[in-house]
């Protein structure tokens, strides 16, 4: 019998959780690691519903093809993804506004959710007229500190239960959205998501041994994208090769090809390598780490910042038009620099990772800085707007 009854209330828990349709993207990796986010946060609370409307979606007569986009991210071809979002995206998406907003209205329909979540960029003002129209709360969570690609549109937003989630008070985030015409009470600051597992203070010497690094060598993690961006590669080797006396962990990700070359790399007898092919257990490498090397993008620079590691960001090809903040925002707050030609590396890993007095400046600055507060703080926005939505 108790059994049974236990059973009937796991039921009851499951008939009363509220249901969110999440639109997402699989251009690069951001979206979705936010989507995994809320999800780790609120799988108790609320269902999920995850879409790909940019995926489904077929411009003159083909799809759109985001693992295009990822493409252009692993060769470096910034120059290329600029353009295309500065001059082609925006008219694209406007010329198919109409197919947009039917696309999320037969979702919607379908999913019958309490409130509609978008990650992504480009469509939220077709999509939150989608939402407008089925009565259903709409809310952006933004998963960049700038946010010229998420406020195409905004200024026409007409939707009565409306909101937008920011990381930071800066111009290309706030500002940007009051040019738009969206009112400061409609705009909650509460840092971008990230994986609570980052947040988790974990044991560095258990890890070292887990991987089998030296526990006398200051470890640098390379990490370029999820995709395994080349420079990877350059930096293991020109690190590699130098009397450092440091251990590297170099992230290929899913380049299989590149993670082979590295592993052939001839590296000087003082330091080490591991090479790591895709794995999810970032926060276990960013724990063992002593500094980063990473590229300019909002995931990898949230989870860096939130993990308190100092910071030197890839900027040796053209950087993304709104990756731009994040190197600005790590040289403001005062915990990393820009590496702009690969000659700069060596000097600069030497000064981040010997120079007692940085490195303390270093530790300051975190102290200081305001602390990320979206997963604290996202389930009592989305429980207002639902129960708003509840009371109309």
């Amino acid at each position: 019998m108790i059994w049974l009854l236990a059973f009937a209330s796991l039921q009851a828990e499951e008939i009363c959780k509220k249901k969110i349709l999440v639109l997402c993207s699989n251009g690069g990796n951001g979206h979705n690691a936010a989507v995994g986010a809320l999800k780790t946060i609120l799988h108790d609370r609320y269902e999920f519903t995850v879409i790909y409307p940019i995926d489904e979606l077929e411009m003159f007569g083909v799809q759109s093809g985001e693992g295009l986009y990822n493409l252009f991210l692993q060769k470096g071809w910034t120059r290329s993804v600029n353009f295309v979002s500065r001059y082609v995206a925006p008219k694209v998406f406007r010329r198919y506004k109409k197919k947009i907003e039917g696309l999320i209205g037969n979702h919607i329909e379908a999913a019958e959710p309490d409130l509609v979540v978008s990650v992504i960029p480009f469509i939220n003002f077709y999509a939150s007229e989608a939402a407008r129209k089925a009565t259903v709360p709409f809310l952006m969570i933004t998963t960049d500190n700038d946010l010229q690609t998420f406020v195409h549109g905004l200024q026409g937003v007409c939707h009565p239960n409306f909101k937008v989630v920011v990381g930071t008070h800066l111009s290309c985030s706030q500002e940007i959205l009051h040019e738009k015409n969206i009112a400061d009470h409609l705009i909650e600051v509460i840092g971008l998501p990230v994986r609570p597992d980052f947040l988790v203070k974990k044991d560095a010497k258990l890890l070292r041994e887990k991987y089998q690094i030296p526990a006398h060598k200051p470890v640098i993690l390379i990490m370029i994208g999820g995709a395994g961006g080349d420079a990877t590669y350059q930096y293991a080797k020109t690190l590699g090769r130098i009397q450092m006396g440091v251990h590297l962990i170099a992230c290929a990700g899913r380049n299989k090809e590149m993670a082979d070359a590295m592993r052939k790399i001839k590296i000087n007898v003082s330091n080490s390598l591991t090479v790591m092919e895709f794995t999810d257990q970032i926060p276990e490498l960013m724990t063992i780490a002593d500094l980063i090397i990473t590229k300019p993008g909002t995931l990898s620079t949230t989870e860096s910042l939130a993990m308190q590691l100092p910071i030197l960001m890839d900027c040796t090809n053209p950087v993304i038009d709104w990756e731009q903040a994040n190197i600005d925002l790590i040289k403001n707050y005062g915990v990393g620099k820009d590496i702009k030609k690969l000659e700069q590396t060596e000097m600069l890993v030497r000064e981040y990772l010997y120079d007692t007095e940085l490195r303390y400046r270093v530790q300051q600055a975190y102290q200081k800085m305001p602390a990320n507060r979206f997963n604290e703080s996202i389930a009592g926005v989305i429980d207002e707007m639902c129960t708003t939505k509840d009371s109309l």
